[in-house]
């Protein structure tokens, strides 16, 4: 029987949604390895105005209290177009954060599991988000490591919460550290990208900076990555109003030289690589606000780097096993050169992406991280 003690409240208004987001500083104050995500994405979760998914999905927001002190939040999502992927109704769930009680834990999942069958779902699902370029999985392993800014880091009790209330794996992705040390293999990658460009005519985009790149090219950038990104685990369609934000954000967080646009013959986008300079550091010291001086930190991390996270990489169905995998590391490597990069952090690569997986057993490499995505029939 739940303590009365503890109460789950429903994210309703200012005071509650400021807690929902101050909520993670507390719970990993002093931890190293922690990484906050932006303030002003978490700010607009609950805005209307800033996150068009609150028109077509049915959402939840939860802060769990046991004697008016903050124990955990969750947030819900009944995402319409997982049912157009063919699974049957059912609610995702991110934003977990919570200490280490299972009094409170379960009061914080009954609440969800009660608010997503009221709404005919058949199972919770997640950490999963409203598409796949929000934080997804659970941390099993690595929680000596670093997070990304794109990655979930919570502490080792939180996979005894988890199967203690009954959730089981549905699928885990495993995150790598690269190490750009094989000089042979990056000489192939050179022969590679040569051959490509001289015998199929390949050739790279150029752009002055990542302004030209979202106002030229954005939407069919988007279109490559929906298409190359929809056979994937948890994965919908990322509307036009989705991608005009992230092309806002992407002009922030993007450099130049780590953006590589590859196209055919005719001048249509065939190919892309999105990586990002590590910036979690600076997002540490700022707690992920970009003001009044965060942006100073952040805009200094994009400039000066030595490690780099590898973000988005895909090929039109058309060109697949071609080698412009390899043309686009070598066009990247130029860029690893002169900031001097020690490695690289790659996303999170689903366990069963076997070609994705194959190409990283190029370079000496370091699986250092796993996270999950637990299933809980309802």
């Amino acid at each position: 029987m739940v303590n009365m003690s503890i109460i789950v409240k429903e994210v309703n208004n200012k005071k509650l949604i400021k807690n929902f987001i101050d909520y993670p500083n507390k719970l990993y104050k002093d931890n190293p390895y922690y990484v906050p995500s932006f303030v002003d994405d978490d700010l607009a979760l609950f805005n209307p105005k800033k996150n068009p998914y609150l028109k077509s999905c049915q959402t939840v927001g939860l802060l769990v209290f046991e004697d008016d002190k903050i124990m955990g939040r969750l947030f819900g999502i009944i995402q319409p177009l997982d049912e157009l992927e063919g699974h049957q109704k059912r609610c995702r769930f991110f934003y977990l954060d919570t200490a280490n009680n299972l009094l409170t834990f379960c009061a914080l999942f009954d609440y969800l599991k009660k608010w997503a069958k009221d709404r005919g779902c058949f199972n919770l699902v997640g950490p999963l988000g409203f598409n796949d370029t929000d934080r997804e999985g659970l941390l099993i392993e690595g929680f000596d490591s670093r997070g990304t800014f794109a990655s979930i880091y919570n502490y080792p009790y939180y996979l005894d919460l988890m199967e203690n209330y009954g959730f089981h794996k549905d699928i885990d992705w495993l995150q790598y550290r690269l190490f750009l040390s094989d000089t042979q293999f990056l000489d192939r990658l050179t022969s590679i990208s040569q051959r490509l460009q001289e015998t199929k005519g390949f050739k790279f985009i150029r752009f002055k900076n990542t302004n030209e790149v979202v106002k030229k090219y954005g939407y069919k950038l988007f279109d490559l990555i929906n298409e190359t990104y929809s056979p994937l685990y948890g994965v919908v369609k990322i509307e036009q109003e989705i991608i005009d934000l992230l092309l806002k954000k992407f002009k922030l967080i993007v450099s130049k030289e780590l953006l590589i646009l590859v196209a055919d013959k005719n001048d249509q986008i065939v190919a892309f690589s999105i990586c990002f300079p590590h910036i979690s550091k600076a997002l540490q010291k700022t707690k992920g606000r970009l003001f009044p001086f965060g942006f100073i930190r952040l805009l200094h991390a994009i400039k000066h780097y030595d490690v780099v996270d590898l973000g988005l990489m895909g090929v039109s169905d058309k060109y697949k096993n071609m080698g412009l995998n390899a043309m686009m590391m070598n066009e990247l490597g130029k860029g690893f050169k002169r900031h001097k990069v020690k490695y690289l952090e790659t996303n999170l690569m689903l366990e069963n992406n076997e070609k994705i997986l194959s190409q990283m057993g190029h370079l000496p490499r370091e699986n250092h991280k796993k996270n999950r995505s637990y299933l809980l029939d309802i």
